[in-house]
């Protein structure tokens, strides 16, 4: 009876392993250490600590909203949110990302271009992405949800 059980509990864990697994990393290459699914979460996390060098520096075109030398005000890290992505093609990726701001404990939203520069995987533009709901909604097959809500 314990061998039923125990192979039991072994299949339930070897189900919930391959639900939770799979390939949920984002295809884009690594440029100077980074992905371009590290740019949406490097850059809300440098917008939790008001981080202005770091947000124009993950910028293709750099903004004269941030002063210059605007270090982080806070050290609140980004821990609860979710990541979907879409692949256009090599050199560029839409992004969703959906969290919990720990300032605030509301859920918010940002969506980004990401594309690849000389410089590296950059944030096209400051601000929010045009289109970006009628572009992403012809890269449905190729959309990714990288990391869930709530995750840890």
């Amino acid at each position: 009876m314990k061998r039923i059980g125990l192979l039991i509990m072994l299949f339930i864990m070897s189900l919930v392993t391959v639900a939770c697994g799979g390939d949920n990393v984002s295809e884009g290459e690594t440029v100077n250490g980074l992905k371009p699914s590290d740019i949406p979460v490097k850059y809300t996390q440098d917008v939790i600590q008001n981080d202005g060098d770091g947000m124009n520096n993950l910028l293709a075109k750099k903004t004269k909203f941030y002063p210059n030398a605007m270090p982080p005000k806070n050290n609140i890290e980004l821990q609860n949110y979710q990541l979907t992505e879409w692949k256009f093609d090599d050199d560029t990726y839409y992004y969703l990302i959906e969290y919990i701001d720990p300032r605030d404990n509301l859920v918010h939203k940002e969506d980004f271009r990401v594309i690849r520069t000389q410089d590296g995987w950059k944030k096209d533009s400051y601000g929010d992405t045009p289109s970006f709901e009628e572009i992403v909604s012809k890269l449905e097959k190729n959309k990714k949800v990288l990391r869930e809500l709530n995750a840890k």
